[in-house]
């Protein structure tokens, strides 16, 4: 967003929570990332799924949005980094 242009990143990734269980987080600065994230997952997750399993990852998440809507519409979203598995793997 800082640079001007209608697009944003965040983070997301897989966390261990109370001995095995697993849950997703996602890390942003802003409503557009955030949202930015839900797209993608919304598209990519059966896909990010099969690469991970239950194992712990990251990555980073970019995203375009339309600046004339209110709240802003997400209009594409892609992954920006390799999935960083904290086994030590990259994919």
């Amino acid at each position: 967003m800082d640079s001007g242009t209608p697009s944003d990143v965040a983070s997301v990734g897989s966390r261990a929570r109370m001995g095995r269980a697993r849950f997703c987080t996602r890390r942003a600065s802003t409503l557009s990332g955030r949202a930015g994230v839900i797209h993608y997952l919304d598209r990519e997750l059966a896909e990010l799924y099969r690469a991970v399993r239950t194992r712990r990852f990251s990555t980073l998440i970019g995203c375009t949005y339309s600046p004339d809507t209110s709240p802003r519409t997400i209009i594409a979203s892609q992954r920006l980094t390799p999935l960083y598995r904290h086994d030590g793997a990259t994919r």
